[in-house]
């Protein structure tokens, strides 16, 4: 009756206990031997490993060399490999021969203006990565990444962008009958500004109109600053209207036919700031050369006796609304193993690139904007004068805040349009015969790609 009522298995047994954690522990430690085994059976055992090394090659220019010495320092036990070149020419030909046979770099770093390939038609034929929603934590700018989308996909990452500025006085400006309204101009205003100062200055070898420090193309940086696409979104046809590029070409034209005496004056003036600005009438360079130009006279004014103002070039539909431009980029190999490394370099990368050399790309950033480090050679004194900063703060404001489009550079096309209007720069063709040429090449260029 007992052993019905309570079966052995029911009697306390003292070391029943200690089997039975055994047992449990055996079983435990077979099922943990099985996972692994089929973890690394699945290749899972990658989680485990060190992420694969990445290999960067980039162009050697300032923003890029200054930002990798910078990670280098803060990062000193990394296994990264950066190689650099000094012309970037070379640094294409060897990733156009390195990724034909599946070797190359995991991250390129590429100068808009600089670069030999067709970056997008690489995009479009799978060379790069897309890199949608990788940034998606940082705040930027409205518009800045898509300055990188190639068929709605973020194949490039723009790694920084500036706003080209022009700077005058206003004692140049009236010495000339130059009228140009500090509130509101068009981009017609100010190429009938520039074309008129180029006209007086014609037979004076010591004045010039423009220290030219714009880079690229000597007409697609004037259609990229008035901003004008040449092809649609979609890059299968010309979009551009002939009205709006021959007012460019005239101006690029124009400005194009006094390089020499404007390298010739340069030289002349290389370190006498008010001289270079006595001699011309603007001043052509980076903004943050432009901005801290404003300012010069206030932190020197026994030195100068002119009152700078900053022009930026206004779009040419909205003449309240400039243009920003991308003047350098980076993309990542589509076959690189190690992506997640590779966009938080290139995070951080684009971040010391912004702050220390170009504008913020931070939008949360720029209310405490700081002078970049490499322009204080030319502002040293701005942050004790009283207000100055806050005035400075103002004007990036009032500029970022007018921005309408980020653009990259296009080299594929730049060369395309440049060739074509190479007769009419020269005089020796004119623009419709010109633009005839452009639109058969670019038709024959994007049939090809296609």
């Amino acid at each position: 009756m007992i052993d019905d009522l309570c079966p052995p298995f029911h009697i306390y047994d003292p070391k029943a206990k200690e089997r039975r954690n055994m047992k449990k522990l055996f079983s435990i430690t077979a099922l943990i031997l099985a996972a692994v085994t089929l973890f690394v059976s699945l290749g899972g055992c990658t989680l485990s490993r060190k992420p694969s090394p990445l290999t960067v090659y980039y162009v050697n220019i300032p923003i890029f060399s200054d930002a990798v010495t910078s990670y280098k320092a803060l990062h000193q036990d990394t296994d990264t490999t950066f190689i650099s070149f000094n012309d970037a020419a070379d640094m294409d030909r060897r990733i156009t021969a390195e990724l034909e046979d599946g070797s190359g770099p995991d991250i390129m770093l590429f100068d808009a203006y600089q670069t030999t390939l067709d970056v997008r038609k690489m995009a479009q034929n799978g060379a790069f990565a897309d890199l949608r929603h990788s940034f998606d934590s940082l705040e930027l700018y409205d518009g800045f990444l898509d300055a990188g989308k190639v068929g709605g996909k973020q194949y490039l990452l723009p790694m920084a962008f500036d706003i080209p500025s022009l700077y005058t006085s206003e004692e140049r400006l009236l010495a000339e009958n130059v009228t140009l309204d500090p509130e509101y101009y068009t981009f017609s205003d100010l190429s009938a500004a520039i074309l008129q100062l180029i006209d007086a200055y014609a037979d004076d070898d010591d004045r010039i109109v423009m220290v030219d420090q714009l880079h690229g193309g000597a007409l697609m940086k004037w259609i990229d600053m008035a901003g004008v696409d040449i092809l649609d979104a979609q890059r299968s046809e010309v979009a551009v209207e002939p009205e709006d590029l021959k007012e460019i070409a005239e101006l690029a034209a124009a400005v194009d036919g006094v390089r020499d005496k404007m390298i010739s004056v340069a030289k002349k003036f290389a370190r006498d700031f008010n001289g270079i600005v006595e001699a011309s009438a603007f001043l052509a360079y980076d903004r943050s050369f432009a901005l801290g130009a404003m300012y010069y006279d206030r932190l020197y004014p026994e030195k100068m006796d002119q009152t700078f103002r900053l022009v930026t070039v206004p779009d040419i539909i909205d003449p309240l609304s400039v243009n920003a431009i991308v003047p350098c980029f980076g993309a990542v190999a589509s076959g690189v193993k190690n992506q997640q490394g590779a966009v938080e370099l290139l995070s951080e990368l684009m971040q010391w690139s912004t702050t220390h050399v170009a504008l913020p790309m931070d939008a949360t950033k720029y209310p405490t904007f700081a002078i970049p480090e490499n322009n204080r050679r030319f502002i040293a004194e701005l942050a004790p004068l009283q207000g100055c900063e806050d005035e400075l703060v103002r004007t990036i404001e009032n500029t970022l805040g007018s921005i309408r489009s980020f653009r990259i550079p296009d080299p594929a096309v730049s060369g395309i349009v440049d060739a074509a209007f190479a007769g009419y720069f020269s005089g020796t063709a004119g623009f419709d015969e010109c633009f005839e040429e452009m639109t058969a090449q670019l038709e024959t260029y994007m049939t090809r790609v296609s």
